[in-house]
């Protein structure tokens, strides 16, 4: 069963009768607050922004690529894909199930989808801490919010927190989440994040939906569908303040980088109420698509990106000007928007050379290796390094004797850490190179964390080991077979992107 705009029947939802049905099929999504300043690569120059689009009626979810405003191939999901968050490090994406009760991890280098991890009923929104180790989800359901721990993938124990949960968004300082109770009598509910519990519930508008935090971590911002207002509350003190008219049935809401501007999407208006967060004062609606649900921001503060649910579009506006641009095609009822950036450096090294030190070394007796490379990349051209140094350790997959230098070699495997020129700070990965003086062998790379990561190194080298030629062989007076521990190696041009 597909849940969307049009999509669920009444019987579909279990304790609904035709309001819950109304209510669930015009759930809106809090994506700002996953929006966080670390999803930004360390120099801008290494990142274009891409945002991930839940399309609810279609059981997918669409990649678009910000800089171009493209949509990319679409990845397979489970049923009824709802909400999107994605963690600080920009690795993974979050989206919720709402028919399946589970949520799925993407992961953001490959556009793959893993194993679903099973949550409450009806999980509709998620948050994730800015420390990037746990997510929480809102089961509409089952009147509860699931915390999943990031490395692990792993659900918690249920948090209850009142009848149907909605909205999620946690303070930059990873302290509270925020929890949207789609109630006539409307409420938030405040978790202690330290302590997954529950505290007293803060009453907002009627039908509230949507919550954004502003990037101070001053003050929550909550739609109220039915009430066509924008609750403000104190974080400091977890009360309400005075609502702000905006469109009909507001849902959607996201906040700038910068704090200065609330952007509401008004599903009943198919407009967007750009909110000045200074004064709390809404200024003129934009003009969007056809059931206006969520809202993302760029990390560069730069364009918001609006799901028509309704139109099958997605309407990026241009934050400066507030203007809207050309619908971009994704696929039937996009409901919940993330966006996150990703690397796009494509540079091309001329040089590549170093050192190898083999331990124990290679004799005719076959042993497992210790490899270490230390290496240099030099004449990089493109942006944003010139030069890089690497060092590398790795294992031998099987056991190596003298013989792997003479033919396709034994492959070698391990991590490695670069530093670059102009200075940055150090990325981690894999590396790996086969153990041979065969020429021209492929060696490869995938940095995965700091600067400049994800991406991948392709090339090829030539290794020259001291004393190949005598490896396994008898020495000098005393017959020793001494080991080949040494080598250096010089390689082609060597491509990252």
């Amino acid at each position: 069963m597909v849940f969307g705009c049009g999509m669920a029947s009444e019987a579909g939802l279990a304790g609904g009768g035709r309001r819950t049905w109304l209510r669930y099929r015009r759930l809106a999504l809090l994506l700002g607050a996953v929006l966080v300043a670390s999803a930004v690569s360390a120099r801008a120059a290494d990142a274009s922004y891409r945002a991930y689009v839940a399309n609810n009626g279609s059981g997918t979810v669409t990649p678009i690529n910000v800089a171009t405003n493209t949509a990319g191939t679409p990845i397979a999901f489970g049923e009824g894909p709802y909400g999107v968050a994605i963690t600080p490090n920009g690795k993974t994406a979050y989206v919720t199930n709402a028919s399946s009760g589970t949520v799925t991890p993407i992961a953001v280098a490959t556009n793959t989808a893993g194993t679903p991890i099973p949550v409450g009923s009806l999980p509709l929104s998620v948050a994730i801490t800015p420390s990037g180790e746990t997510a929480y989800v809102s089961n509409f359901g089952s009147g509860t919010v699931t915390p999943i721990t990031v490395a692990t993938n792993t659900a918690g124990a249920p948090i209850p927190v009142g009848e149907s949960p909605v909205g999620v968004a946690v303070t930059p300082n990873g302290e509270t989440a925020y929890v949207v109770n789609d109630t006539v009598s409307g409420t938030v509910t405040p978790i202690n994040v330290a302590t997954n519990t529950a505290g007293t519930p803060i009453p907002v508008g009627t039908l509230p939906l949507g919550i954004a935090i502003t990037p101070n971590g001053e003050t929550a911002y909550v739609t109220n569908y039915e009430s066509g207002t924008v609750t403000p509350i104190a974080v400091a003190t977890n009360t309400a303040g005075t609502s702000i008219p905006v469109g009909r049935y507001p849902n959607g809401i996201a906040i700038t980088p910068n704090g200065e501007t609330a952007y509401v999407a008004n599903e009943g208006s198919e407009t967007v109420t750009p909110i000045t967060v200074a004064t709390n004062s809404a200024g003129t609606p934009i003009t969007v698509g056809f059931q206006p649900f969520g809202v993302a921001i760029t990390p560069n503060g730069e364009a918001a990106y609006v799901t028509n649910a309704g139109s099958g579009t997605v309407t990026p506006i241009t934050v400066a000007t507030n203007t809207a641009g050309t619908p971009i095609p994704v696929g039937s009822g996009p409901f919940g928007v993330a966006i996150t950036s990703v690397n796009t450096v494509n540079v091309t090294c001329a040089g590549n050379s170093g050192t190898v030190t083999l331990s124990p070394g290679l004799t005719d007796t076959a042993v497992f290796q210790r490899v270490q490379i230390k290496g240099t990349l030099t004449d990089c051209t493109g942006d944003p390094f010139t030069k890089a140094k690497y060092t590398a350790n790795l294992t031998t997959a099987s056991k190596a004797a003298c013989s792997v230098l003479k033919g396709p070699g034994e492959r070698a495997f391990g991590v490695v850490k670069y530093t670059w020129s102009p200075k940055a700070e150090s990325t981690t990965g894999t590396f790996s190179m086969p153990l041979t003086e065969t020429a021209g062998i492929a060696l490869s790379s995938a940095l995965e964390s700091g600067p400049h990561s994800p991406l991948t190194l392709s090339g090829t080298a030539t290794e020259s080991y001291t004393n190949a030629a005598a490896c396994g062989l008898p020495q000098g007076k005393r017959g020793i077979i001494k080991p080949v521990t040494k080598g250096t190696f010089s390689g082609s041009a060597v491509n990252f992107e």
